[in-house]
């Protein structure tokens, strides 16, 4: 499953950041971020930490009041692993981790269960969340 927002952070320089339309619609700097949500076709310019940018470099993780459908298209795209709930409110669910290095999805699970107070298991390629 495609991600439907597409962020940009900027750790040096500027990045210019347009559409056919508009070649030049945002110039970035060293501590700014945009996101583009293409379903709704429009952008969020916020102040993130430049040292942080490139964590994921690192084999680190940094969400920021992400959803469950985003730590979902993480989970998936970074471990090709399918996550799931079992009967849980994911909704309600917010994600904002900073962790500099991720040994596992297990170690990341376990935060993740840990700070919601649920537990998981692991079925095939396939991860659970449950009460």
């Amino acid at each position: 499953e495609q991600s439907k927002n597409i962020t940009i952070d900027v750790k040096t320089g500027r990045v210019r950041v347009g559409s056919k339309i508009n070649p030049s619609l945002h110039v970035l700097t060293a501590g700014k971020s945009l996101q583009y949500e293409k379903n709704l076709g429009s952008c969020k310019l916020f102040d993130t930490n430049a040292d942080h940018a490139d964590i994921w470099t690192r084999g680190g993780i940094l969400m920021s009041g992400a959803n469950f459908q985003e730590l979902q298209e993480l989970i998936y795209n970074r471990y090709g692993l399918i996550l799931r709930s079992d009967s849980l409110d994911t909704d309600r669910f917010s994600y904002s981790l900073l962790l500099p290095q991720v040994k596992s999805v297990d170690q990341l699970l376990h935060m993740i269960c840990h700070i919601h107070q649920i537990n998981f298991r692991r079925e095939g390629n396939e991860i659970i969340l449950h009460q």
